[in-house]
C-alpha cells in the first residue's frame, strides 16, 4: 500500500550536501533536481509524494498547487508558512502519513496529530539506497540479496526479553516501507 509522503521542500534541500550546492548558485535549479531525485524514488516505491515550499513574497494571496513530474507541489499562500501547509495536510491524513523534515517543532506537531515523521538526511539515504538497490537489481523487501538468498535470523536469541511497544513497532514498520 504506497504511502502519503509530505516533504519539506526546503528544509530538504538544505539538508542534502548535493542539493545545498546547487541552491547556493540556483534556488530553481535546486528545486528541479529535488522533483527529478522524488520523481525516480516514486517510480521505483510507489508511494504518493507532496513536496511543500514557502511561497515566494509578493505571490497569489491564495496557496498555489501543481504538479511536477507526477510530484504534487504546493507553495504556500502569502503570509502563511510551510510549515502551517504541512501541518494542515498531516492532521487531514494522519494514518499512513510521513512527514519529511528536521525542523523539530514541525516534527512534534504532526506526530501529535498522528504522522510519523523521517529527518531529511534520514529520507535522503533512503532515496539514494532505493536507487542503488534498482541499479543492482535486488529488492529491498526480499531480505536478501539475488545471490545469497534471504537472509535467515537463527533460533538463540540474542538481547534483552524487552518487546518494542506496539506503537513503536507499528511506526518502525511503516518506516521501513519508505
Amino acid at each position: 500500500m504506497p504511502t502519503n509522503i509530505i516533504i519539506d521542500g526546503y528544509n530538504l534541500i538544505r539538508h542534502s550536501p548535493d542539493l545545498q550546492a546547487i541552491d547556493a548558485l540556483d534556488l530553481e535549479a535546486a528545486r528541479d533536481a529535488l522533483a527529478e531525485r522524488l520523481t525516480r524514488y516514486k517510480r521505483l516505491r510507489g508511494h504518493r509524494i507532496t513536496v511543500v515550499y514557502d511561497g515566494l513574497k509578493g505571490r497569489s494571496l491564495a496557496e498555489t498547487k501543481g504538479r511536477a513530474r507526477g510530484i504534487r507541489v504546493i507553495y504556500s499562500r502569502r503570509g502563511e508558512q510551510a510549515d502551517d501547509v504541512i501541518r494542515r495536510l498531516a492532521s487531514k491524513q494522519a494514518a499512513g502519513t510521513v512527514v519529511v523534515t528536521s525542523d523539530r517543532e514541525l516534527a512534534r506537531s504532526v506526530e501529535a496529530a498522528g504522522a510519523d515523521v523521517v529527518d531529511s538526511p534520514e529520507f535522503e539515504a533512503r532515496m539514494i539506497q532505493a536507487t542503488l538497490y534498482a541499479e543492482k537489481g535486488v529488492d529491498p523487501d526480499s531480505g536478501g540479496d539475488e545471490e545469497t538468498g534471504p537472509s535467515r535470523a537463527g533460533t538463540k536469541k540474542k538481547g534483552p526479553s524487552r518487546r518494542t511497544p506496539k506503537k513503536e513497532r507499528r511506526k518502525s514498520r511503516r518506516l521501513d516501507r519508505l
